[in-house]
């Protein structure tokens, strides 16, 4: 951890704008909330190994210096909690995590027509078909001082090693499960022994899955979700499908559920419209998993479906659901109706 940084105090609550008209005399919220600033500077830069490490592997090749923060992308302040990137720039630089770029560095960022430009400019051969040899030549013909190139920066050795001390962070911040930095880091912290980075997101899952309100089927769905796209990825193809055909009972479950409330509630205003209902959506990733899939299929995998799902209201029997995923599998379209 970076010791020039300090620690992110809790963000305010806004008391929402209030404004009185005098034709109701009823006050009512504002219709134009005060404009939200990610760059909000009276909140300190964050100082975890999460923050340094993106923030540090942006300068992982040459990058002009960035004087306001809207020069940044808007991530380095939600996803980083960098509300003031520009003092976090100079700091790294003035701690040696970063540094001025040399002029190599600064020409390798030059397309090849540009690097000819030059070249043409000087009265210099164009040709070769690397930008190598375009490179060198200027570099050995021409007093660099004279071409006027724009300061860069680029991470520094300190900055490298830091950066592949710390790749977890690099893998977490592209990982498409939605696992915050706050979840990784509890996680690994209250495990004794090292866990690789795989292990330590699927305890992640776990974590989350006690977490979730009983009832809480949505929350249940996602995280099944989430556990069937890691298992594909790891290659564990049985346990993957076992989480999609989750999904789907979920999924099924909760259009069941819908109808029966609008049924229920049309019975109750006299509407009795037959045509009033919405057809079932299957999910395209759910169909495809499960008919890309289908050869890992157990019946074991229904019976621990219906398990997940946690609803005292009646849903689909074992024995339907069974025959929509067979269907699914083999191609076919099904449809879900509680008539």
């Amino acid at each position: 951890m970076l010791g020039f940084f300090k620690k992110k105090k809790a963000e305010p609550e806004r008391e929402p704008a209030v404004r009185v008209t005098t034709t109701t005399f009823k006050s009512v919220v504002n219709d134009t909330p005060p404009e939200y600033n990610p760059w909000d500077s009276s909140e300190d830069n964050a100082d975890n190994e999460y923050a340094n490490t993106i923030f540090i592997n942006m300068h992982s090749h040459p990058t002009p210096f960035r004087a306001k923060p809207d020069d940044y992308p808007r991530y380095v302040s939600y996803d980083l909690g960098i509300p003031n990137p520009v003092e976090k720039f100079n700091d790294l630089l003035e701690t040696g995590y970063l540094k001025k770029a040399n002029i190599t560095d600064v020409l390798s960022t030059y397309t090849m027509a540009e690097l000819k430009e030059i070249l043409t400019a000087n009265n210099l051969s164009t040709t070769g078909r690397k930008k190598a040899d375009l490179l060198e030549r200027i570099l050995s013909s021409l007093n660099i001082e004279e071409l006027d190139l724009p300061t860069m920066y680029i991470m520094s050795a300190k900055g490298k090693e830091y950066v592949e001390q710390n790749q977890d962070m690099l893998k977490l911040f592209r990982n498409p499960y939605n696992i915050s930095y706050e979840e990784f880091s509890a996680v690994k912290a209250a495990r004794p022994i090292y866990l690789k980075f795989n292990d330590i997101i699927w305890a992640v899952f776990n974590e989350r899955e006690k977490e979730i309100p009983l009832h809480h089927n949505g929350g249940r769905r996602n995280n099944a979700r989430h556990r069937a796209h890691f298992l594909k990825n790891e290659n564990k193809l049985a346990g993957s499908l076992s989480q999609y055909i989750t999904v789907l009972y979920f999924d099924i479950s909760e259009y069941i559920i819908s109808e029966l409330r609008h049924a229920e509630f049309a019975s109750k205003v006299g509407d009795d419209d037959d045509d009033d209902s919405s057809p079932f959506y299957l999910v395209p990733e759910v169909k495809d998993a499960l008919v890309e899939l289908k050869e890992y299929f157990t019946d074991d995998m229904i019976t621990d479906a219906l398990n997940h799902h946690i609803d005292p209201r009646p849903v689909a029997s074992e024995n339907t659901f069974r025959q929509m995923v067979l269907a699914i599998m083999d191609g076919k379209d099904v449809e879900v109706s509680i008539k």
